[in-house]
């Protein structure tokens, strides 16, 4: 996370943070024991502890790397949760942290083609495409798993020889 509130009279573990509108599509962990040293520093807490969902947490907490955002819902790829920040004495927000998932499998859209008998059409963004800005730029490789039932894939450098995998690119 990118969070990160300082006051010149305030330690960050005297920085608190609690949550006024919870992520709707996750939840924020926390994970106890874990120090700045790394993930053995094992002084505060015992090495079976988990992660355990949270309301409030600390800067210091923040700064350790003890605060996780966990996605749980499929299909959502944008997420947030409205905070306060208060050292005890003054309190700052609302502050909106706004969370852009990857998602997990690539978001594909394909539409479907329907061609006159002994023609030929390329496959264009219309056609196929990665939804997700997240891939924007790459070059996947698409595999056939089912060909088509009436003709085939081709390249266009090679008409008619059938191919099972193409690249964006081509």
């Amino acid at each position: 996370m990118g969070l990160v509130v300082i006051h010149e009279d305030s330690q960050a573990s005297g920085i608190l943070f609690s949550v006024r509108t919870p992520p709707s599509l996750g939840v924020l962990l926390k994970t106890p024991g874990r120090g700045a040293e790394g993930p053995g520093d094992q002084t505060e807490h015992n090495q079976g502890d988990t992660q355990q969902p949270i309301t409030s947490f600390s800067q210091d907490d923040l700064n350790r790397g003890r605060i996780s955002y966990r996605h749980q819902t499929t299909g959502g790829t944008n997420d947030s949760l409205l905070l306060a920040a208060t050292n005890g004495v003054t309190e700052v927000g609302p502050i909106t942290l706004e969370i852009d998932v990857i998602p997990k499998l690539l978001p594909l859209q394909v539409s479907g083609l329907t061609l006159d008998e002994g023609s030929s059409q390329p496959l264009t963004l219309d056609i196929i495409k990665v939804t997700n800005h997240h891939f924007r730029g790459l070059n996947f490789l698409y595999e056939v798993i089912v060909p088509p039932q009436h003709g085939h894939l081709e390249h266009r450098r090679i008409p008619g020889m059938p191919i099972s995998a193409f690249t964006h690119t081509e």
